[in-house]
């Protein structure tokens, strides 16, 4: 499909006409979450002890019983405890010693 190059004049503000096929092709690379790494608390695409530490501070500071997000939820069992703590060091022990 041909594009379109226009400027506004009055803004010189440039546009480009695509079809809507270009469009969804685009907005699926802009858009699209990559995968969840299991344990990266932090988003930062890794497992480090700053995870370790998000996830401690955390459960130290959450009720028993309140929502949480469940990207703390290391194990997948629906609730944050000592297991996600202890699933989440296993992860980054195993990461670290290969």
């Amino acid at each position: 499909m041909v594009n379109f190059n226009y400027t506004d004049a009055a803004t010189d503000q440039q546009w480009i006409i695509i079809s809507e096929d270009e469009l969804k092709e685009y907005q699926a690379l802009v858009y699209e979450p990559k995968p969840a790494i299991p344990g990266d608390i932090n988003g930062d695409r890794k497992i480090t002890l700053a995870d370790i530490t998000a996830l401690i501070d955390k459960y130290l500071t959450t009720e028993q019983g309140a929502d949480f997000d469940s990207i703390y939820d290391v194990d997948g069992n629906g609730l944050l405890n000592l297991d996600d703590i202890n699933a989440l060091i296993n992860i980054y022990l195993n990461l670290t010693s290969k």
